[in-house]
């Protein structure tokens, strides 16, 4: 395995030379669709991309934006994830992790077609897996948190490890799974915590490790820790990367 750094794609400086001199790698990450539509975006974008690959990194990866990035219901972001994929292969990078991005508040998810939903983004994964047939580019769908960081929405496509079930299940030969551990243990935690609020015995929380049933799967992991738990109208903030 080898170990990654992140950076912000259009900001070069973040990259750590000394980093890629000891022989890891990079991931270069845009973190807001927003991005897409900013005047010197794909320049910077390929400028950065193309200083990376001069520095011969063990592993180049990619991670399209979360927000503001619905690729299933817009076709110009569906666009850009297609033009992800072209970019890995010009600068040598291996693989783009990619989230569901159907971000909705926990009001919205009252009335929203869950299984419905997931099985159109993994006809969507089908197709790109189709787009992909001539490189050697994987895609890791990464699962998210229960809760999002500021306790007010979340994506509730792929959080637990049967969500990936029927998209594992495809065999694809391009697209598998990237296995957030920290979005995982804040799932983890914060079910461990409402039991234990609640003084419930028979509320449902997860074996930390059943994540390892989908391991052959598993193409990319990230890495980090967090601080706090956010909870709907709690007021407070979880706060990744500590």
């Amino acid at each position: 395995m080898i170990a990654q750094i992140p950076f912000f794609g259009l900001d070069p400086k973040q990259i750590d030379e000394k980093w890629v001199e000891a022989g890891y790698g990079l991931e270069a990450n845009i973190f807001d669709g927003s991005s897409f539509s900013e005047a010197d975006y794909l320049k910077t974008f390929n400028q950065t991309l193309e200083y990376a690959k001069q520095l011969d990194p063990s592993l180049l990866t990619l991670h399209f934006p979360t927000d503001h990035a619905d690729y299933v219901h817009e076709d110009h972001i569906k666009k850009q994830l297609y033009h992800f994929a072209e970019l890995a292969v010009k600068y040598g990078a291996k693989g783009i992790t990619v989230h569901a991005n159907q971000f909705m508040t926990v009001e919205e998810f009252q009335v929203y077609d869950l299984e419905g939903n997931r099985k159109k983004i993994i006809e969507f994964f089908a197709e790109f897996d189709e787009q992909l047939k001539g490189t050697d580019i994987w895609i890791g769908v990464e699962n998210l948190p229960i809760i999002g960081n500021l306790g007010e929405d979340f994506d509730p496509i792929f959080i637990y490890p049967e969500d990936f079930t029927e998209l594992v299940q495809l065999d694809l030969k391009h697209v598998g799974i990237t296995w957030d551990l920290c979005h995982w243990a804040i799932t983890y935690q914060t079910h461990l915590s409402s039991a234990l609020m609640f003084r419930n015995d028979q509320l449902r929380y997860p074996d930390f490790f059943q994540f390892l049933s989908i391991k052959e799967s598993i193409k990319h992991y990230h890495f980090s820790s967090f601080r706090q738990l956010a909870f709907p109208h709690g007021g407070v903030r979880c706060f990744e990367g500590r």
